[in-house]
């Protein structure tokens, strides 16, 4: 078994490139959300962003695809608790 793993790199607001593990994308209410791990620290806490789909039709996460943030409170919930349910589902 291999532990291939996909790492995207973001741009802050100051310009600083942040480097993160995609953990899952998570289906939810006809979207997908991305969520994310920083790269360089364990503790940190995880990143859930929209998943803007890129003009393909390769369903693996693509290089142009674009990543917005979530402004309300109560989808990042419901969403966060959607890759919960889904992390306990395979086990992990």
């Amino acid at each position: 078994m291999t532990d291939e793993r996909t790492y995207v790199t973001l741009m802050a607001n100051d310009g600083d490139e942040l480097d993160f593990e995609l953990v899952d994308v998570v289906p939810y209410k006809g979207a997908e959300y991305a969520v994310l791990l920083p790269a360089d620290d364990a503790e940190a806490e995880a990143v859930i962003l929209l998943l803007v789909p890129s003009s393909g039709d390769d369903d693996e996460f693509a290089e142009d695809e674009e990543l917005r943030g979530i402004e309300d409170p109560d989808l990042l919930e419901a969403v966060y608790r959607e890759f919960l349910k889904r992390q306990s589902e395979d086990g992990e």
